[in-house]
């Protein structure tokens, strides 16, 4: 959406601009998925990080 209002305040008229995203060969939704998953895993990789920080500084407690 905000491709096609960039492209039209350009002045590009609306039917190039439908036809051009039409020819693009683009898997939109597969990206979309792919960068979510992408994301997800980079948030489980902090997620664990932080409870090893966490079962660490626990355990240092404990020891003391």
């Amino acid at each position: 959406m905000k491709l096609k209002q960039a492209l039209a305040q350009k002045g590009l008229a609306k039917e190039s601009i439908e036809a051009a995203i039409d020819r693009c060969d683009c898997d939109w939704l597969e990206m979309c998925k792919t960068k979510a998953l992408e994301n997800m895993a980079y948030q489980l990789q902090i997620i664990k990080k932080n409870n090893r920080v966490v079962f660490f500084i626990l355990l240092v407690n404990a020891l003391v």
